[in-house]
């Protein structure tokens, strides 16, 4: 039987993934494991009923410390993240049948960027993705931004 599993990425992917399971009832959830990745607890501190074993929050190697998020930049903790993502796919078992969906805002910082390294890691290990992202054009910087998530995905 298929699985799916899904990531959310950074704060938006955090929220949209949790508030979809909070939508769920247990039934529905059969072959749905949900993953969070994300550089704050903040996002992940609202949502009481996530599985704590499927939480990864990047640090900092160089303070060995919580980074608490990007505030909307992708450069802030591109390095941390980039340093982090083959934890966050090595703490988890992948087997034959599996689609992963990975949602994220496109336009913010910490899931812009993890959510593009982590589609490329599982895409080595020859899974099925779907990418679901958000975008903002409310400023130039959010429209860059998410312009630039979808040339990086280009490369992948």
């Amino acid at each position: 039987m298929e699985k799916t599993i899904v990531h959310g990425c950074g704060g938006a992917g955090v929220s949209i993934v949790a508030k979809y399971v909070e939508s769920l009832t247990k039934d529905s959830m059969l072959n749905v494991e949900t993953r969070y990745l994300d550089t704050s607890r903040a996002d992940i501190d609202r949502f009481k009923d996530l599985n704590i074993e499927n939480i990864h929050i990047i640090t900092s190697k160089k303070l060995d410390t919580v980074i608490d998020g990007s505030g909307g930049r992708r450069d802030t903790n591109s390095t941390e993240i980039q340093d982090n993502i083959n934890k966050y796919v090595d703490a988890f078992k992948y087997g034959h049948g599996e689609v992963h969906i990975v949602v994220s805002s496109a336009s913010g910082g910490s899931g812009s960027v993890a959510s593009t390294l982590l589609i490329a890691a599982l895409k080595k290990l020859n899974v099925t993705v779907i990418f679901i992202c958000i975008t903002d054009n409310s400023s130039l910087k959010y429209t860059e931004h998410s312009v630039n998530t979808l040339k990086y995905l280009e490369l992948v």
